[in-house]
């Protein structure tokens, strides 16, 4: 009887382990070529294609996994931080280049940016003032350098001594946060708040810890990886726009991954040394998953416009692509891996429990853009993110059956001319065919969204770039967490006017 008692007890730990765990995403790698070095970093670009900074060569990455390689003017080069930049190219650094900046158009062609004040630029971010932000370590005077969007430095902010302006992002309160690693190890590494003005404030981490990449939570909080000394456990940690600290444990070992907030509105980290991917919710709940390739070292990622999480891997040089599963399948609710800023995160690693498979497509329903008639604002509109309510020109609203990750389609209204059943653009010469509207493709946007009502705020722009004088229409497509897309995506005009 107590074998069999023992046998029932082990049963029921194990189902009701199983019954919190969060099913693994589904993962699909995709080479890069084999003359380029190891990617670095990840970025959007506005023609909605995936850009890679890496040693030799930029790659623009379709979202089927196409690539096509750029090679740098300087073969010798290593570029590294591509972000997309408010003039529609995407801006990169040259690590060992202390005098220059490059930018590629969206046509692979290069234009390198010199700069007076000699400096390591290490990365790059969107200001909420339109600008681009780039944090300098290394090659002269540590510091944040302001930059027009035509690449002029407008101003230096120094950081002062022993510290090191590593990676750098826009976030709450207007500002931009960055984080600050040390010269040497007398002094403990720094997350710091960097207005658009230049002050800075600063909140320090323990000085065994090493604070690496940043990214902002769907809490509107800043989180980083952090490894406790050199070789001890890497932590993600929590930080509130006031300075206050939750930690918790993320892998064993020193992995100086990279953080990212994905698309199912968790947060997302690269475990180089593991070989692995970790999703981590606010609550500090932490699933770990193996990339198919062993000993793989991910690196940079980024949320791409399809609703997927992309991942650089460098051993070999190759893109994954991540769908998480359905929202709300076990992660973030307390549930299995749940911790307390104190404690450890711990994945379980029992199956989840069969569930019927999911095959529906999420609905739209309430598209509006609200206000329909308005003037372009100044601030730009992030073309990845989370649904959010703040103020802009119009507001897009929509309603959605369940979480997903919503793509919109903005569409510019043309004149044509229907020629056997299609409208097409209108001949230079001859006026056949009856008048009629066609839509070109003008930007997109994705946004993690949540079941009910979610609205996204538009200024008129993509990105930096100001949309014409015009009319247009948005149509939505959600995707959940199974791939199932929107069989009947709505549609909801808007138009654009001047001042």
């Amino acid at each position: 009887m107590r074998s069999l008692w023992a046998l029932c007890l082990s049963l029921i730990v194990v189902l009701a382990a199983a019954s919190g765990a969060a099913a693994a995403p589904s993962i699909v790698e995709f080479p890069l070529p084999a003359t380029g070095g190891s990617p670095t970093d990840l970025a959007t670009g506005a023609d909605g294609n995936l850009w890679v900074s890496r040693e030799g060569a930029i790659n623009r990455v379709t979202l089927g996994g196409f690539a096509t390689q750029f090679p740098l003017p300087d073969a010798n080069a290593l570029a590294q931080g591509i972000t997309a930049g408010p003039d529609g190219r995407l801006w990169f650094a040259e690590f060992f280049k202390f005098n220059e900046f490059g930018r590629i158009a969206l046509d692979g062609t290069f234009s390198m940016v010199p700069f007076a004040v000699p400096g390591q630029l290490g990365d790059f971010a969107l200001g909420p003032d339109g600008n681009m932000w780039a944090a300098v370590p290394f090659g002269g005077t540590p510091r944040v350098t302001k930059f027009s969007p035509s690449g002029v430095v407008l101003a230096d902010y120094n950081s002062g001594p022993e510290r090191l302006p590593r990676r750098i992002v826009s976030g709450p309160g207007g500002a931009l946060w960055l984080t600050e690693s040390r010269d040497t190890q007398k002094f403990p590494d720094r997350v710091a708040r960097i207005t658009t003005s230049g002050a800075l404030t600063e909140f320090i981490a323990p000085v065994s810890q090493f604070v690496n990449d940043i990214a902002v939570g769907p809490d509107g909080n800043l989180w980083t990886i952090e490894t406790v000394d050199p070789t001890g456990p890497t932590l993600a940690v929590r930080t509130t726009p006031a300075g206050t600290r939750a930690q918790f444990d993320l892998a064993p070992g020193s992995n100086f991954g990279k953080i990212v907030l994905g698309p199912d509105a968790n947060l997302w980290a690269a475990l180089p040394q593991a070989g692995e991917i970790a999703r981590i919710a606010t609550n500090g709940a932490v699933d770990r998953y193996p990339l198919p390739t062993a000993g793989s070292a991910p690196g940079g990622l980024v949320t791409g416009p399809d609703g997927n999480l992309w991942v650089a891997q460098t051993k070999p040089p190759q893109l994954a692509r991540v769908t998480p599963e359905p929202p709300g399948s076990g992660l973030g609710g307390g549930g299995a891996g749940a911790a307390g800023p104190t404690g450890a995160a711990s994945p379980t690693t029992a199956a989840p429990p069969a569930t019927a498979a999911d095959l529906e497509g999420p609905t739209v329903s309430g598209l509006r853009a609200d206000p329909r008639t308005f003037v372009v604002g100044r601030a730009p509109t992030p073309t990845t993110g989370v649904a959010v309510r703040r103020k802009r020109a119009t507001t897009l609203r929509y309603t959605l059956s369940e979480a997903a990750t919503a793509a919109l389609r903005i569409e510019r209204a043309r004149a044509g001319r229907r020629i056997r059943g299609t409208c097409r653009r209108p001949a230079k010469t001859g006026r056949k065919g009856r008048r009629c509207t066609r839509y070109t493709l003008a930007g997109t946007l994705a946004r993690a969204s949540h079941a009910g009502a979610n609205a996204v705020p538009f200024s008129g722009r993509i990105g930096r770039r100001k949309l014409s004088v015009s009319r247009y229409r948005v149509t939505v497509t959600a995707t959940d967490g199974a791939g199932n897309a929107t069989a009947s995506p709505p549609s909801a005009r808007f138009r654009i006017v001047r001042r």
